[in-house]
């Protein structure tokens, strides 16, 4: 009777041994997540115990948790349950791939390469970027006007696995973690967690209406409710995206929007300002804009919000220096969800700025020489051309490595030209053309002919074109330093006394309709002859001296 009883104890309390057990190990599955790990060749359950438990001892716990029926054989491929809590783990740090603009962690300024600590906090200010490196290769790429604390930054030791955990307190952070990552990798926000593994996602969390968004680019993401409201754990599927409002509560996943059309992208603008329409896109409320100066348009130097409402919508960059860019655009639905995005390479030639034409003016025109008079606005030599059409086609003079803000042209035959100008480069290349201008060369006026001499009056007369009006002069010498007459004339033709015998020389000028002065025309030089019983009367008096 008493062995009986003692039989009877003994299996109650190996029996009580066993449910403490399975309630120690239920509880740590409960109040602890778990790890799965895939067996690989050779496992057993006591050598992965020793190389990855904190006590290896427990690898009976894990028999139980898992129902291992054998403990030295363990098929290839076989999901073993580990609670975290029983893991050997190594704190592990982030580095700084990339970095734009200003982001501060604790007062200070980051630098590329900075490596960043378990319970960090960021701040990415109004206009920085920052890219981060964690210990499993994901990438998170901060957005201006975010902040974010690295709450756990752990590798479980033995188990090839990290455990990562950041909080987005406000702002955005899209991340793309690496397929083959055995851990955990959550973004947690006041409202809800997204945990995935081997995912490209972005989550968003708005401040003022102290909501959440998770959009899903490659793989999947569970998002996971915090408060009152909160719903059961949301799978979201990639090319979907959902909102949770600040009650916890997750909507349904919907459709991302499909990615926005550029209507004719330009590869290449010489202009300081780079223009890109865009298609309608059918749901969209507006449009996220971003230009970055790499491929994997991390290192972010413009972002826009452009708003769906405009008859003709449009992304417009201006302030970047010359160089290679990527733009990315995506519509966002009413809910605030970013669809799928359009990427376009990009490249600016906009410097050196070209010089500003002051001479000839705008449909001036000029005679004689023609000058050319610029304002600098670079450095170094300029570039002009001078051609026949708008387009440049027949150019009839060009002329590079130009010094100073001026050029005069001995000889340009009379026509209507066009001009331009642009800035060099130091290999020679030219900046962007400035303005156009069109100019009239005009031809030299013919000087006056003929000369008509009369008795007492002389007659002069010269080329003109209908509605101009004439100034004309009259002297001795043909500088004309002393003038004789200085007449304003409507007809181009001069009669005036006969100023006496000698030599004289007369100009005309030409002032066109549209109120242009032309140049002086070249002196004609004529000669005024004495009277005949003067001629007569020298002759006589030079007789004696004869004789």
């Amino acid at each position: 009777m008493i062995g009986k009883r003692c039989v009877t104890v003994f299996l109650l309390a190996l029996l009580a041994v066993i449910f403490a057990n399975d309630i120690l190990a239920q509880q740590s599955d409960t109040e602890t997540p778990d790890y799965i790990y895939r067996t690989r060749a050779g496992d057993t359950l006591i050598g992965f115990a020793r190389r990855a438990l904190i006590e290896p001892g427990r690898w009976q716990d894990l028999q139980r948790l898992n129902g291992i029926a054998n403990p030295r054989r363990l098929p290839i491929g076989t999901p073993l349950r580990v609670p975290v809590a029983w893991l050997k783990q190594t704190v592990v740090d982030a580095e700084v791939i990339d970095i734009i603009g200003t982001v501060a962690v604790g007062g200070r300024a980051l630098r590329v390469g900075d490596r960043l600590a378990e319970g960090d906090e960021l701040d990415t200010g109004a206009t920085g970027f920052v890219s981060l490196r964690t210990g499993e290769g994901a990438v998170i790429v901060l957005q201006s006007g975010s902040r974010v604390v690295l709450q756990r930054l752990r590798r479980y030791d033995g188990a090839a696995a990290h455990d990562t955990r950041v909080e987005l307190e406000s702002g955005r952070a899209e991340s793309d973690v690496p397929t083959g990552n055995a851990g955990r990798f959550e973004i947690v926000t006041p409202v809800a967690i997204g945990a995935v593994r081997g995912t490209e996602f972005r989550v968003a969390f708005d401040q003022q209406d102290r909501s959440a968004r998770n959009e899903v680019v490659r793989g999947e993401v569970a998002v996971a409710g915090l408060g009152g409201g909160a719903t059961a754990e949301t799978a979201i599927a990639a090319g979907f995206g959902a909102r949770t409002d600040s009650s916890g509560r997750t909507a349904p996943p919907v459709k991302l929007l499909p990615a926005p059309q550029l209507a004719g992208p330009a590869a290449s603008f010489d202009s300081p300002t780079a223009r890109f329409s865009l298609r309608p896109l059918a749901g969209a409320a507006a449009y996220r804009a971003q230009v970055a100066i790499d491929a994997s348009l991390r290192q972010t130097v413009v972002e826009q919000l452009i708003e769906a409402n405009e008859s003709a919508p449009a992304v417009t960059i201006t302030g970047l220096d010359d160089g290679e860019y990527w733009l990315r655009v995506r519509g966002v639905d009413a809910s605030g969800l970013q669809g799928v995005e359009t990427v376009h390479r990009f490249e600016l030639r906009a410097q050196p700025l070209p010089p500003t034409l002051l001479q000839p003016d705008p449909a001036g025109k000029q005679s004689a020489t023609a000058t050319f008079r610029w304002r600098a606005a670079a450095s170094g030599p300029h570039r002009l051309e001078v051609a026949r059409d708008a387009e440049f086609a027949q150019v009839v003079i060009e002329r590079r490595a130009l010094a100073g803000e001026e050029l005069t042209l001995e000889s340009l035959a009379a026509g209507e030209y066009v001009w331009r100008m642009a800035a060099e480069r130091p290999d020679s290349t030219s900046g962007p053309w400035s303005e156009s201008r069109v100019f009239t060369q005009k031809a030299l006026p013919a000087p006056p002919e003929p000369i008509e001499l009369r008795d007492r009056t002389v007659a002069v007369s010269w080329q003109a074109d209908s509605g101009q009006q004439f100034r004309v002069q009259l002297a001795r010498s043909a500088e004309f330093k002393t003038l004789l007459h200085d007449e304003q004339l409507t007809e181009p033709r001069w009669q005036f006394s006969s100023p006496g015998p000698g030599s004289y020389f007369v100009r005309v000028q030409h002032t066109d309709a549209d109120g242009y002065v032309g140049p002086w025309s070249a002196p004609t030089a004529f000669e005024v002859p004495a009277p005949r019983w003067i001629r007569w009367l020298t002759v006589v008096s030079f007789l004696p001296l004869l004789l």
